[in-house]
């Protein structure tokens, strides 16, 4: 029996740090997220909040994505990242933070569908005196499906920044 290739490749990429989803409220009220254009400089902490956008009667099941962190943005631990949001309470989420080239490579799968929304949460040490914003986070390599493992390209990865 042959599998599809999105749903096999999802779950090799489980193979790190692999946690039950939760921290969410499990709601989305169906605002499209801003972004603080003019962050104040000096801030040591910031939260960074994923999103997916696009066709809302198109439920998801699964997200894998690399983000790339900006030089002086920092994650002290991979239990800084968690899934939040719209994520369902089955899903398996996975998050593996790589300090030596700053990037996060995180995964999410669940046999529950859900729609688009907020399904990750990032906390991050920002180096003082340095300015940042939402697209400084660069997100590439990003892989949404369908229960039946069909790619999704026209849904899409925003992310919201908040200085704190």
């Amino acid at each position: 029996m042959r599998k599809p290739l999105g749903i096999v490749t999802l779950f090799s990429l489980m193979t790190f740090i692999l946690a039950g989803c939760g921290g969410g409220s499990g709601s989305n009220d169906g605002t499209t997220p801003t972004t603080n254009a003019n962050p104040a400089a000096g801030t040591n902490t910031a939260v960074l909040k994923l999103q997916t956008s696009g066709t809302p009667d198109i439920p998801i099941a699964g997200i894998s994505l690399t983000l790339k962190l900006p030089t002086g943005a920092t994650i002290l631990s991979n239990n800084q990242i968690v899934a939040s949001g719209v994520c369902p309470s089955n899903a398996l989420f996975a998050a593996n933070y790589t300090p030596q080239n700053s990037t996060v490579r995180l995964s999410l799968v669940s046999t529950a569908t859900f729609p688009p929304g907020e399904f990750a949460t990032l906390n991050l040490q920002l180096d003082a005196g340095k300015s940042f914003t939402a697209d400084d986070f660069v997100v590439a390599g990003t892989d949404i499906i369908t229960s039946t493992a069909t790619q999704l390209l026209n849904v899409s990865v925003t992310k919201t920044l908040t200085l704190l």
